[in-house]
Formats: C-alpha cells, structure tokens, sequence
C-alpha cells in the first residue's frame, strides 16, 4: 500500500460525484445554476489548468462568445477538450472538485459502482480507480482483506487478469489503481434469463478458466468469482478475470472449480444454479433438464461435478475438461496488447513496486470478433439456384420480400414519403412490458383462449407474448465465416397444417428449389428434424452453402452412404464421406447402435474445416442476431444487410435487382441487420428483430421500422387496383387489401432489451394465404398500358432542380431537428440513387448558439402535401423557430433560415446549410425569397 497526502485517516468518501457512487446528474438537480464568474472561479480554484492556460480560455470566452450563460461556456470547454464532461458537470455544480487523488486526474464514471475512470498525470496512463467508503469496523475490516489481496497480486502480471496496481490512501479518500477494461461485465451483457449456446459459453468459460489456473499457480484464489468479474473481449480475442476487489474473498466453503460450475450454468440456461444438496439428491433430474437445453452429455456431467463441489475436481482439470468439449480446440487466442505508457507508468510507482516479467502460462482465451480473413475455394461445388439459398428457409420472411418486389414491379409515379424517427421511451419501459407479472398473466390466460393474438388488449403498441422460449441457434457445426444463417424445423412445419400450406402456397420455383435441397441431403423434408443453411463467400466472390442436417429418426450409416451416392470415405477424417472436388459429408452424432442422428454437407474443404474443430466464430451483427435468436421458431432467418449489398450478395439477387432496392429503401440507413422467425401455433406468429447503430436509440428505430413497414403496406393496398383483374387471380387479388390492413393492425413494434422487436399473431391459415397472394401478384406483372404512365421521375441534375421537386412530409411528432433534417437528406439520397452531385444538408452549430438556439430544437407536427423540397425546408425553420409567434418566414423575428452555401474546401460544390438570419446577414448569405423582409 502507499500512502500519500498525509496520515491514513480512513473516512467516507465526500466527493459530490463519489459519495455512496452518486452519478452527477443526481447531484446536479439539487444545486442551483452558478453564474459565469463564479464558473470561472471553481474553475481556477480545481487546478485542472495552468494560470497562463486558464487567463488565455477566459479572454478567449469573452472575446468569441457573447450573451452566453455558464452552461454554453462549460459545453465550448468540453467541445475544447480543455475539460471532460465529469469535470463540467461537477464544476457547473459549484464544487472545485477534488479531481486529483494523489498522481491521479479524474476523468469519466463507469459502468461500475464506485470505479472511476482517471489517468496519471505523469505518464497519461489510463486506470481505473475503485472507490472505497466507510468508516466502521465491518469497512476497515473489509479494506484490510483488499489490501492483503492487492500486496499478493501486485506482482502479477496475467493477460487473463485485470492487473492490479497499486492501493493509495488519501487524507479523505482510498481507493485501488488497476487496468482498464473495455466493455461490460457479464453480469451485465448476460441478464437473467439470456442464455447462451453451447460453443459460445463454452469458450467463454475456457477463458475464465484459464484464469483462475494463473491465479493458483501464483497462489492467489480468488474465492468470490461470478459473472460481475468476468470482462470479455471478443473484439481483440481476449477476456479478463477482475480480482474481488469489492467486498475481498469471501469465506465460504465454495471454491473456484464450483463457481466455475455456477457460471457455465448460468451462460447455458440463463438461471442460477440450485444448491449443491439439492443438485445431489436429484442428479439425473438435473442431467435432463440440461439436455433438454441441448447441453452435451459431457458438459452436463461437468457442470454437475463442479457444482456439487466435488473436491477432486481442480480448476486445472476443470480447464483440461472444457478444452476436451470445447468447440474451439483450446485455441488461446490473441492476447490483449498493453497499452504503450503501461511500463513507464509501472516503472514509475514505489521501488518496491517494480513490475515482474510476463507471465506466459498458457491461458486458452475467446475467438477473435473477426473471422479469419482466408477463405479456401470450393472448386467445382454444387450451387443452388440464385433463389435456393434463401427462398427456401424464407418462409417467414417472404411477406416482407414479397412485398418489396411487389412494389418494384408497381413503378409507383409518387415517390416514398421521407420517413423519420420519433423518441421513444428507453428500455425501462421496454422491461416493463416484458415483466414477469405479465408474462404469468399471459399463461393463465393461455387455456382459455384459441389464438394467441386474443391474449393481450389491443392497444395497437404492446408486443405479443413468444409461443416459444428456445435457446439461440445453435452454430457448433456450422463452417467457419458464415455470411447469413437460416434454421428450419422442417417437422414441425410438415405437422402443421397450415405450415404446410404455407410452403405448399409459396409456388411452383420454391417447390422445384426444396426438391433439389432433398436432392442434395438425400432425404425428404418430412423426414428431417431440422436443418440449419449456411451461405459462405468463395475465392469467386460467389455464395456457397453448407447445410446441417437432424434427422428425425436414425438412420444406418449404410442408408445414408446409399442416399448420398456412396461416397468415398475422406482420408484422416473419422465419418467423413465424399471426394475432393465438390461436395462431402460428415456424420457429427449417432447413436448407441452407430445410427446417423445428424450430418453436414456441403463443399469438401468446409466440411472438412468443421470436422477437424474450425467452427463459426460469429461476429458483429450476426453474432447478435444469432444470440437473441429462438432455435423452437419453425423458421429463423439471420440476415446481415451487408450480406446482401456486397458482390456476393449482387450475384446471388442479379435477377431480382428490383427488389433489392425497393428493400434498401425500406429499411433505415441505420439497419445494420435482421433476423424474421416464424411459427406455426394456434394461429401463425412471425417476428422481426432489428440491429442497428448508436445513430438511433432502440426505441427511435422501432417508431421507424413501425411507420416505413406500415407505409409500405398501406402503398401496396393502393395499388393492388393497377394489376391485371384476370379471372385466375381476381378472387384473391379482392381480398389482398383486406389481408394487407389485417396484418398491419396486427403488427406491433418495440423496443425490449434493448432489442427492436416487431411481431404478430394471425389466425390459422392467414400466412398460407398471404404467400399466396404475393406469389401470385408477383407472377401477374402490371398492365402494359399502366407501365407507360408510371414512369420514374426524372433525377434533378443539380441542386437547383433538387429543391424545386416535389413531395411529401407528414409528422404528427416530429423529432429533434438534427434528427428530421437528417432523415430528409438520407431519404432524398435514397430517392434519387443516381444524383449526379452529392447532397447534404448541414447545420451550422456555431450560429444557432449564438441566437439561444439549439441543434435539438423540435418542431411541431407537419402535414405538407405536394410541396417543393425548398418549401418544405422553409416550413420546418418556421415550425422550429424559438418564438411561435412568428406570422411566417418572412417576420424579422423568425431567425432560423436555410439558404444555398458553398464549400470552402471544394469550390463548386453547394449544399443547405441551416444557419439564423443574423448570422446569414452577417456572412452575405442570399436568403431564400421566403425569408426576405417583405417592405411595408
């Protein structure tokens, strides 16, 4: 331990943003707004600035910013970087600080209770400072415990491990200095009830593992290791173990091999585990209830070896065990680089102190968030037909597909109304719609009601209750760099009746596409459990596809050769069947008597990947979608946007272009990614979840999900008049409307768990009947004589003609204004793909600020029909202006104006800029003719 400042004299932490871990926004509320001056002077007094560095920002505040409050110069100081945003906070709250604790500078709030992000401010090494308050003889006896623990672990330097290095003690404060980790901790990226796969908690408690193995061999126990002390890494292929630095090891009879146990538990069922004595009174009980999670035999009898701690079982041989059924082989990973100021940081600290060389145990760590970028050709493969890849385990998303070509094929004349997002409700209230109280709500209500669409009150929001409750898609056979994954329960579907209209209704090329993927696994599909699809891209740029196959019942490995052509068996690969060239099999489970349960095909090199141990390591959105995913739904799709965008993706849709473009416009640019699952129930229920970027908050994207869906729908209805009344397909073209409205009534979107979540119950037989209608409104192209009045409208050729086109904008709650400006230029560019100029609009913060005017400043609800682009953007300045009693744009008191500028940087290229009428005057801006003082 060092001391500095003083004696140690241990009291409760005092800081207004530290005590008992207030945020400061808390403590914000009950201090009253302080005036400039007195700004500056907490300012001066925090000796966060040298005096010549102080006096320069103060006469440059004064000289560049002018009717400002404290507020707007703490916000310029930020945007300056001279202060964090903490650091204004507690400023703008009257308090000096303290910010510096001993070498240290404090610098953000973390995730973590009481830790604090800060820095040394010799070398600018970043650490975490955890926070230690309390004076009683519980508090002392607790610090003492840490202290012990932070002397054994100071010398110890692990990957695996959060480093620890120092304890300090204050005058008021004490705390620990360790390492920074990036990221969450499990406990809170692995909620109650979020469960895992197999492969993936696997890996994940290899890394842990791994860990608490160095620790031992440094004789350290850990002693209280949950999910609060594991910080996984999957971006750099590591993960860290966080030393108890809270509370200190915990005296219990638990050791680390059974936590170990309770945390592959709880990643596989997403529960905590039950008491040990109950456990071994109920051995085989417990056993089947992890199969029944489709947890391996071998994992199970793992888990319950170390949970009902059984001494024998080390954490050495628990690691050797999770390597023997661990998906990754024990491959250890990359390991996390330390950052470049960490030695001179480390040299720096008390003599006794010096860092020990690198341990090099070999702790195995997670995959690599980044898939291998090799790729091995598939030469000869067998290929489906464009369609094959997707169509036939799209039964749950071809309402949306069919939709989009439908409207491609319509050439609509009016172009798509510019959608926008509205601000929702955060997650809390996502969580309270998915309650407990609800969800046993639902189930007594279940029994007695025939759809399950009955079940919730129709208040066109809440989300309806899941018919299943599955673990995510399990991926452990699926090869190495999927692009897009697809699961099928083709049982399932071919028991329902209605599931087996739907495939029935999809028409005669789908049907034509599931005979050849019979063709290709050797079975009929109602012989198959299910099966999960898989596309790869190839050394052509090209999508390949691999298929993993249950079978219903076992069949004899003789059958199986018989039905797949008695291929050759592959040299060195233990139930490995096929040729060199072109596509293999590969029996990964049989039963007791040697019987096929389940099999992979699909090109030679793949399979042989997969047998020999190389597996997916899902990344980015795939890995999310595929996390959150229902492996009960009759139909999971999990698609990546890029998937489709990309060469491979262009290749595959070459005849459906139409569509691919109609379903980028109807997806916000901030989609990254979609998964659509569907289940046939007491009625049929398909579900839409959406990832997408920081740019819009969960609750944002499903208003704009909700409205571009609806809209699509409701352009479909309108149009239905346009297709050929030819006797065939007239009955149902009659009653397509009617459908179309029924599932938009019906279509409810959400945010929960921070996922976008759209789903729907409809009555028995309605999907059946709604593929039926976009198949065939698909097949009956438009009259010849309609095609020639609906042409495209032409693109503007410059910015000019841009703004003098025409369109629409109905928003009954308009966003922030960034937010709707931003939506309006995004829909323009989406509009009109082949714009020969680039087009932008911008907002000139500067400006506004100086009028008291914000970026998030909101506009009122607009309803503007057939307007030009410059009308409506004149319209939006007057809703959004400060004083609503403005008579229109051309009063002197409306000072928010758009006007044409042009680009310092390129000279030539104009855009919209947003500024205010002062300043616009001020820099010669030509106003719009709108905003031109009209003379009395």
């Amino acid at each position: 331990m060092r001391q500095s400042d003083g004696p140690q004299i241990l009291r409760s932490t005092n800081h207004p943003a530290l005590e008992s871990g207030l945020k400061t926004q808390r403590y914000m509320t009950q201090n009253p707004k302080i005036g400039i001056d007195q700004l500056w002077e907490v300012i001066q007094e925090s000796d966060l600035l040298a005096p010549a560095q102080f006096l320069a920002l103060k006469k440059n505040s004064q000289s560049s910013t002018t009717d400002v409050d404290s507020d707007a110069i703490a916000r310029w100081l930020v945007k300056e970087k001279v202060l964090t945003p903490l650091q204004s906070e507690v400023l703008l709250s009257g308090h000096a600080g303290p910010f510096d604790f001993g070498r240290y500078r404090l610098q953000e709030a973390t995730s973590q209770k009481d830790v604090w992000l800060a820095y040394d401010r010799k070398t600018s090494h970043p650490v975490w400072l955890h926070f230690f308050s309390g004076s009683t003889r519980e508090d002392l006896k607790t610090w003492d415990a840490i202290e012990q623990l932070v002397e054994q672990a100071r010398t110890f330097n692990s990957p695996a491990v959060v480093r620890i290095y120092e304890c300090v003690v204050t005058r008021a404060y004490r705390f620990v200095a360790t390492e920074i980790v990036a990221g969450d901790s499990l406990a809170k990226k692995m909620p109650l009830k979020r469960r895992l796969g197999e492969s993936q908690a696997l890996g994940i408690i290899q890394q842990v593992a791994g860990a608490v193995v160095a620790l031992e061999e440094h004789g350290i126990r850990h002693g209280a290791l949950t999910l609060e002390h594991v910080f996984p890494n999957v971006k750099q292929g590591s993960a860290k173990v966080l030393l108890p630095l809270r509370n200190g090891p915990l005296e219990s009879n638990e050791t680390d091999t059974n936590s170990l146990g309770r945390i592959l538990f709880r990643l596989l069922t997403g529960r905590d585990a039950p008491e040990a004595a109950k456990i071994s009174k109920a051995t085989s009980k417990f056993l089947t209830a992890l199969q029944s999670r489709d947890v391996s035999d071998k994992t199970g009898k793992l888990i319950l070896k170390s949970v009902t701690a059984d001494q024998s079982l080390t954490a050495k041989e628990f690691l050797k065990r999770v390597l023997q059924v661990s998906a990754t082989n024990g491959d250890k990973g990359n390991r996390s680089k330390a950052l470049p100021t960490e030695a001179v940081f480390v040299a720096g600290l008390s003599p006794w102190k010096k860092p020990s060389p690198v341990v090099e145990e070999a702790v195995p760590e997670m995959a690599s968030d980044q898939d291998a970028a090799s790729v091995t050709p598939a030469r000869h493969s067998r290929k489906w037909p464009v369609a094959l890849s997707l169509g036939a385990t799209l039964c749950g998303f071809a309402i949306l597909l069919g939709v989009a070509a439908l409207l491609a094929n319509l050439k609509k004349l009016d172009p798509p109304r510019p959608e926008v997002a509205v601000n929702e409700d955060e997650l809390a209230d996502a969580l309270a719609l998915s309650s407990e109280a609800k969800r046993k709500k639902l189930a007594e209500l279940t029994a007695s009601q025939s759809y399950v669409q009955e079940l919730i009150a129709d208040d066109q929001q809440t989300l309806w209750e899941s018919p299943t409750t599955g673990f995510p898609i399990d991926v452990s056979t699926v090869p190495p760099s999927p692009r897009m994954v697809a699961a099928v329960r083709w049982r399932s579907i071919h028991e329902s009746e209605s599931g087996l209209r739907s495939i029935k209704s999809l028409g005669p090329q789908v049907d034509s596409m599931l005979r050849q993927l019979e063709s290709r696994i050797g079975f009929p599909l109602a012989e198959i459990e299910s099966s999960i699809i898989s596309l790869h891209s190839d050394l052509k740029f090209e999508y390949e596809s691999a298929v993993s196959v249950k079978l219903f019942k076992p069949v004899s490995l003789d059958q199986c050769l018989a039905k797949w052509g008695q291929p050759e068996p592959m040299p060195g690969i233990e139930n490995g069947f096929g040729k060199t060239l072109g596509d293999a099999w590969w029996v990964n489970e049989t039963d007791e008597n040697g019987d096929v349960i389940s099999f992979l095909v699909g090109p030679s090199e793949r399979v042989q990947q997969v047998a020999g141990g190389e597996v997916a390591a899902l990344s980015g959105t795939l890995r999310k979608l595929v996390a959150s995913s229902d492996s009960n739904r009759d139909v999971n799709l999990v698609l990546p946007v890029i998937a489709l965008f990309n060469t491979e993706g262009q290749k595959l849709f070459s005849g459906q272009k139409k569509w691919l473009n109609e379903f980028r416009l109807m997806l916000p640019a901030a989609v990254v990614g979609v998964s659509a699952s569907l289940h046939f129930d007491e009625g049929d229920y398909l579900e839409l979840r959406i990832d997408h970027t920081t740019d819009l908050k969960p609750g944002e994207t499903a208003t704009t999900m909700s409205e571009r869906v609806s809209s699509t729908l409701q352009q479909v209805q309108v149009s239905l008049g346009q297709r050929q009344a030819l006797p065939y397909w007239e009955p149902v073209r009659a009653r397509f409307g009617a459908m179309l409205r029924d599932l938009s009534g019906q279509l409810r979107w959400d945010s929960e768990f921070g996922e976008v979540v759209g789903n729907a119950w409809l009555p028995p037989g309605a999907m059946h009947n709604l593929f039926t209608a976009c198949e065939l409104a698909i097949a009956f192209e438009p009259q010849k004589a309609d095609l020639a009045s609906l042409q495209k409208p032409k693109t503007p050729q410059n910015l000019q003609e841009l703004l003098a086109s025409k369109r629409d904008l109905n928003i009954a709650n308009p966003p922030d204004l960034n937010v709707l400006l931003r939506d309006i230029g995004e829909e323009i560019s989406d509009q009109y793909l082949d714009l020969p100029f680039e087009f932008s609009i911008r907002i000139a913060g500067t400006d506004l600020q100086k009028d008291g005017i914000t970026q998030n400043q909101r506009p009122g609800p607009l309803e503007i029909s057939n307007q030009s682009v410059s009308e409506i953007l004149t319209q939006v300045m007057v809703s959004a202006n400060p004083n609503k009693d403005i008579t229109g744009a051309s009063d002197q008191n409306c000072k928010l104006v758009w006007v044409v500028a042009e680009d310092s940087e390129s000279p030539g290229k104009k855009f919209v800029l947003i500024t205010t009428r002062a300043a616009a005057e001020q820099k010669g801006y030509v106003l719009p003719e709108d905003f031109q003082i009209k003379p009395q």
